[in-house]
């Protein structure tokens, strides 16, 4: 019942990752930054990440349908130009990019740095950045479907609740996937699986 309270309050905002743009020609260096990237993302609480990598050319050339997603939904990438200063020095611009349907909106946090690497060393700081307010602002905005809510009625389903959720004083992590199964990451390291159910009350809730 706790982990279930905590469920209903820390509602995860949905980021569509659509990979890395960039002006370097290393396959090898792009694979490793859309890799990273992906595991930061992952890394952060109430986030629920979706791989759209394959569709990259869509995010390129205008947004993606996502009619009926409702309004946490982020479309998220990163841009990495690779800048010649002179023969001598090189220097690495990142941008990441989180586009909000719901409103046309885009917002970008950029950084220069002298090294590729040390792109991917401060990635998740960078993210956290440009996310987090974001995610404020997805708890503060009502529902589509606010004006067809009915109080005393919920209606629930476990697909509801999956993605990655946080709020329990010992756990660090708590991840729900489709259908109800998932397990917990305590701060200690340890793990555990779980399961979800729901059942109707003797009202028919």
């Amino acid at each position: 019942f706790l982990i279930l309270g905590s469920f209903l309050f820390a509602v995860p905002l949905q980021v569509d990752y659509y990979g890395v743009v960039t002006s370097s020609a290393d396959t090898s260096m792009l694979k490793m930054a859309q890799d990273v990237f992906f595991t930061q993302l992952n890394s952060i609480d109430n986030l629920s990440v979706t791989d759209k990598r394959p569709d990259l050319s869509k995010v390129l050339s205008a947004l993606p349908d996502t009619s009926g997603s409702g309004n946490q939904k982020v479309i998220f990438y990163a841009e990495i130009l690779q800048i010649k200063k002179s023969e001598s020095e090189t220097i690495w611009e990142c941008t990441f990019k989180a586009k909000t349907p719901s409103d046309g909106k885009t917002y970008s946090n950029n950084t220069s740095f002298d090294s590729y690497y040390k792109i991917l060393v401060n990635a998740k700081l960078s993210i956290e950045n440009l996310l987090n307010p974001l995610k404020e602002m997805a708890l503060e905005t009502p529902s589509e479907n606010a004006d067809d809510f009915i109080p005393g009625k919920i209606n629930l389903t476990l697909e509801s609740f999956s993605g990655t959720w946080s709020g329990e004083p010992y756990a660090d992590k708590i991840v729900i996937l489709r259908g109800g199964r998932g397990f917990i990451i305590y701060k200690n390291g340890a793990t555990m699986n779980i399961a979800l159910s729901l059942e109707k009350d003797s009202s028919g809730t």
